[in-house]
């Protein structure tokens, strides 16, 4: 009756050994870190007709660039203004509802000039709610991985952009409170623009000064109804006005211009990495026009 039960411990002892053995550790049981998540967004703005507007080859392709999305099927979609043109009112977002509408759970909105159409951006509140940022203000922040992303109002006219608004100032905290070694912010009138309608935007400049101090590496904007890709100081800058509502021209090249593009609809898409990014200009009809890869500035 002994040796079984001693039999039976030493049969015990062999099977947890063996279980041990056989079981594959995990990555922080062998003193890794796991590999930090890839976030996937894309991003554009200027997008939508009114409903009942009529698509041809120079306009209203919002249902397009809505399909690439799609295709790129991104865990995130930051929306750099303009999204819905005239009427501005919410029971006249259809244009933009039945498009760009169908990824609103996953988007993140920057207020355009024409949300002001309708006085406070009323229609553009009463559609996003809380995820536009505070009613009447239009700024906000979040993280998505290893990035943190701001959202600004550049409306100086609207809501003020100068070193003593209670944006700037907000602006220069949240950067600064931060931890993550890349940064993002987004909004809708470019900095610098090569573009012939608009050009560049004065107005924000005492922004962009904040921008570059906060340790941002990348600037997302619309307005221009072109897609452009500026470098400006540490500052790597994109305009992707080229959502759906129409094209423009450039004029002449600005200092820092590294690649335009006038011709193509379409969407940036973006994979969002601890330590730097890659990008891509995916036109309508899914070709990636312009790419590339970058590390966020030490």
């Amino acid at each position: 009756m002994k040796q079984l039960l001693i039999w039976g411990i030493i049969i015990l002892i062999l099977s947890g050994l063996s279980v041990s053995l056989g079981r594959k550790k995990r990555p922080e049981q062998n003193g890794q870190s796991p590999s930090p998540k890839e976030i996937v967004i894309a991003a554009g703005g200027d997008i939508a007709c009114f409903q009942n507007w009529k698509t041809d080859e120079d306009s209203c392709k919002q249902k397009e660039t809505a399909a690439l999305i799609e295709q790129i099927n991104p865990e995130a979609v930051l929306i750099l203004g303009d999204l819905q043109y005239n009427p501005p009112a919410f029971t006249s977002w259809l244009g933009y509802e039945e498009s760009w509408g169908k990824f609103k759970n996953i988007s993140y909105p920057a207020i355009g000039n024409h949300e002001y159409d309708l006085p406070g951006g009323k229609g553009y509140w009463d559609y996003w709610g809380e995820k536009a940022g505070e009613r009447g203000k239009g700024w906000y922040s979040f993280d998505l991985g290893e990035w943190h992303i701001a959202a600004v109002n550049s409306n100086c006219g609207e809501v003020g952009c100068g070193k003593e608004s209670e944006q700037v100032r907000w602006l220069d905290g949240d950067l600064t409170a931060s931890k993550k070694a890349c940064k993002l912010a987004f909004m809708h009138h470019p900095r610098y623009s090569s573009g012939k309608s608009h050009g560049n935007t004065l107005a924000i400049k005492d922004m962009w000064e904040i921008l570059d101090a906060g340790g941002v590496d990348v600037v997302l904007a619309g307005h221009e109804h072109l897609y452009e890709r500026l470098k400006s100081g540490n500052i790597r800058e994109f305009i992707v006005g080229t959502g759906g509502r129409s094209l423009y021209d450039f004029g002449n090249p600005k200092t820092g211009s590294e690649a335009r593009i006038s011709d193509s609809f379409g969407v940036l898409k973006m994979v969002l990495k601890e330590g730097g990014y890659e990008w891509e200009f995916v036109s309508e009809d899914g070709e990636a026009k312009d790419r590339g890869i970058e590390n966020c500035t030490p």
